[in-house]
Parts: structure tokens; sequence; C-alpha cells
């Protein structure tokens, strides 16, 4: 999934982008767009990359390669002439100067079969710096930089740049033009991700098969909150029901107060994507995912890339996960993780207060005060059913344990210790093939996603995400108001003694 290479061949002759792969920090999909651009290396051109012979495969790679050689040669040039098949471009200020590039289509490809780099011009020995430098010549600069270190350059940066290695005077629209341009080159056109967007997923699909997943409880209840208070007060109790009964009753109820709408909706999402009783496998109470909270911080700016790049971005925070928790693992010393040793602990506490009556060997009859529960630990079992769904020993069954003066830590399942939970964290995203290699059915390649049309509303966009309900209440004001000037509480305005000073 990661790291996807360019699949178009690049002529030994033409700047190499394959050197924008050292150093990425963060991933990306180059978009196959024919190669319509060609990428410089940022440290400089030298004079061999512009060189009779050398060849490009479109005639914007040739030009970029022209503009890139005068600002390091701080000359100017004018086109005198361009078609489909020719380009001839010479010294802006003198038709006496020998400075000359013609290049000429060779039915594939653009190749320079003849290049003069002197200058005599007396206009040009005048001029520290070209006068105007095109943006996309800018952006195939800086593109190897942007993407070595991670992070798109703001306009302002880029001009500064442009000034200091080059004394060129660039004006804001062109530098913002050039950043535009630079994130094209490196991650392509909005059109060509989302066109790209179904045999990218048909071939992760394919990369990493067999991979389950489960719906978040929060993420989906909110779609539900239409159809009101009683709706959502009993699919929460249908998703954190333990019995297969309450289970069935909270949706009785759900059919009763909207049977075409959330009923049916949540019957064609299916109940084991969501519902803990019928998941086929252990949730282990894990039933909402905090994961797009989380992944806001790391891919700030991320968001602002195409959709495969984001994903692409996606798995690589994923893969630093795993790395970090398993050096977590490597490093506890406990047979049981930290999350499982506490939560074992509760259920202890809770069992202190439980009258316990032994039936058979393994069978207990657990009272907690309001109900009686059935405990088999031949079985590893009980009523409540929390015990065979988590895994874990729920108060009941550490009731009958202790009771039977056996180790509670024999009935955890080997999910909760910590040698699981560092093979829990030894599998990897798999890397997709190169784009050339896929192999995608053709009704899934012909198909045609586009970018929504979204009409921009008028002013900067807004860089910040709205809090959600539970950040919010988390960020609101603890302990009394105060008074800004002197930080008492028992002072307002009006009451400020020092108020007229």
């Amino acid at each position: 999934m990661l790291g996807i290479s360019n699949p178009s061949p690049i002529p030994e002759e033409s700047i190499p982008t394959e050197e924008l792969n050292e150093n990425w920090l963060i991933p990306m999909i180059p978009i196959d767009v024919s190669d319509s651009l060609v990428i410089s290396n940022l440290e400089g051109v030298p004079d061999d990359q512009l060189c009779k012979g050398s060849t490009f495969w479109t005639k914007d790679a040739l030009s970029i390669a022209v503009g890139l050689w005068n600002i390091h040669h701080r000359a100017e040039y004018k086109v005198a002439r361009s078609d489909s098949t020719r380009l001839i471009i010479v010294c802006k200020y003198e038709n006496r100067c020998p400075f000359e590039v013609r290049a000429t289509w060779r039915q594939t490809f653009w190749i320079v079969y003849k290049f003069t780099k002197e200058h005599t011009c007396m206009n040009n020995l005048s001029r520290v710096a070209p006068r105007q430098v095109h943006a996309k010549v800018i952006a195939a600069y800086f593109a190897k930089k942007m993407r070595s270190e991670g992070q798109i350059m703001k306009p302002k940066d880029i001009r500064a740049k442009m000034l200091e290695e080059f004394g060129i005077r660039t004006s804001y629209s062109v530098a913002l033009r050039a950043k535009n341009a630079a994130i094209e080159m490196i991650y392509g056109g909005h059109e060509d991700s989302f066109k790209m967007l179904p045999s990218y997923l048909y071939m992760l699909e394919q990369t990493n098969p067999g991979t389950p997943y489960g719906l978040c409880y929060y993420h989906l209840l909110n779609k539900f909150t239409r159809y009101g208070k009683g709706v959502t007060s009993m699919f929460y109790k249908a998703v954190y029901s333990y019995r297969r009964t309450a289970y069935d009753k909270a949706m009785e109820a759900i059919h009763a107060l909207s049977p075409n709408g959330a009923y049916t909706k949540l019957m064609d999402i299916g109940p084991e994507r969501w519902a803990q009783s019928k998941c086929p496998v252990h949730r282990y109470g894990f039933l909402t995912s905090n994961a797009t909270e989380v992944l806001n911080a790391p891919l700030l700016w991320a968001r602002r890339l195409l959709i495969c790049s984001l994903i692409e971005c996606i798995g690589h925070v994923i893969e630093q996960w795993f790395d970090s928790r398993r050096a977590r693992a490597n490093a506890r010393d406990n047979a049981l993780t930290e999350e499982a040793l506490n939560k074992l602990r509760e259920e202890v506490e809770k069992s202190r207060v439980y009258t316990i009556v032994p039936t058979l060997n393994s069978t207990f009859k657990v009272h907690d005060g309001r109900q009686t529960f059935i405990v088999d630990l031949h079985q590893k079992s009980c009523k409540c059913r929390e015990f065979q769904l988590d895994l874990m020993p729920c108060s009941h069954a550490v009731a009958a344990i202790m009771k039977n003066g056996e180790s509670i830590l024999d009935c955890v399942s080997s999910y909760y210790t910590t040698d699981n939970w560092h093979e829990t964290y030894e599998g990897s995203i798999r890397s997709l093939p190169r784009q050339d290699e896929w192999v995608v059915p053709t009704h899934i390649a012909q198909q045609k996603v586009m970018p929504l049309i979204v009409t921009r509303q008028a002013g900067r966009p807004s860089g910040r995400r709205h809090p959600s309900g539970a950040e919010a209440a988390n960020h609101r004001r603890r302990g009394p108001r105060k008074y800004n000037i002197c930080r008492d509480p028992n002072h307002t305005r009006n009451n400020f003694p020092n108020r007229d000073r």
C-alpha cells in the first residue's frame, strides 16, 4: 500500500523523477499522468542534464528543463518557434547571440538536436537574474524539497527561497501557482486520483485479503438521531447487550418505533457489523473507534491532498502506530497487558460482596444482590455471557473461581497476554505492486468516479476542524469564572474596586 512508484519509463537523458523517492517522509501515489511533467533535481541542474541528444516525453518537460537551466545560469530566452513537431528557443535580447536550443518530435518523444549554451549579448551580462520565471519551472525546482521534507511549502517561503538562491523576485500569485503545480507534479490531479480510486481499492482488497472490519457504534448512532431519542436509546442497548434475548428485545422496540426507517437500515447494514452479541468474532468490548479523531493530528496537512494519496498517508500512520505498540509490548514485564490487568482488578472488587453457592463440581450459583447467575468453570461460561464474549472472567466468574480456589489468570484468554499483544502488531500493511503490474477487472477499471462539484465559499477556507461533542465537553471551562484583570472569581466588571483607574 505504501510507496507505489511511477510505472512510466523515463529516458536516461531526461531529468530523473526517481530521485524524488529519497527520504520521503509522507507516502504518496504518483498518478500516471502520461509523464506530462519531468521534475528536476533540487540540488541544481548540471549542464549535461540539458545537452545535445537529451530526450523528453513531452514538450512541457523540455520547456521546464530549459527554464531550469536558464535560472541556474541567469540567462533569459524567448521562443522563436513552437508547434507540434518543433521547438526553437533563442536569446531574448540579441539576434546575433549564439544561444539556441532546437528540439524536434520523434514519434514518441522529443529530442534536442542542437544546443548552444554560450551567451555573448551585453543585455544578458548586465542582468543578474531572469526577469520572470514560469510557475511550472519554479514548481519543478521545489518539488523534491516538498517531497523529502514531507510538507508543502507556502508561497511566501517559495518567494524567499527564489530571492535567496537566484536573486529572482517572484510575485505572490506566481508563487501560489508554483505551489499548486508542485502538488500536481507530486500527486497528480484530482480527476486522475478519483479515476484511479476504484482500481486502487480493488488492488488494496486483493493485496490484503480477509481483513475483518466492524462499524463504530458512535458514528453509526449519529445517523439515527433524527428518528428520536427512543430509537437511539434502544440502539445503545442492542449494541452493548451480551445476551441475545436482550438484543432481540431492543430490536423489537426499534421496529415498533421506526419499522421502515431505523430498523430497515440497521438490518441492511448487518447486525454482525455493530452488535456485540451478533459479531462472528470477538470484539472484546471495543464497539467505538476514535481512529478518525486520532488521525486528524498527524494528517493535518495531508487532508488537503488527493484522495488516493490521503489513503496512503493513513496507511503510513498506521504502520507507525504498529511500530510504537510493538516497542511498548517488548518493554512490558507483566504477563497481562495493562488494560486487562486493570479490568481484572475491577471485577475482583465487584465479586467481594457476591453470594456463591456450589451446585456441581464446576458449576456455581452467584447472586449479586439483584439476580442469580449460573457460572460453569469447566465450560468457561456465565449466564450474563460476558465471560464467553470477552474471554475474560466477569465478576460472577471471578467469585466462583476464588470460591473454588483456582487461579484467575488461568481463566483469562491468551489474547490478553503481553505475548499475544506483541504478536498482534507483528503484521503490516502489504504494499501494492507497481501500478503497471495491477490486474484489475475491466468493469472496475472502467468505472468513472469524478470529484464532487463543490461551490467554494467566500473567504479563506478554515484550516481547523470542528471538535466533536465529547471534545467540546472536555474543553469546557472548569471551576468558577474569574475576572480577567484581577483573576478574582468574586469580581466582575461592574463591582471591580479599581474600575475607574
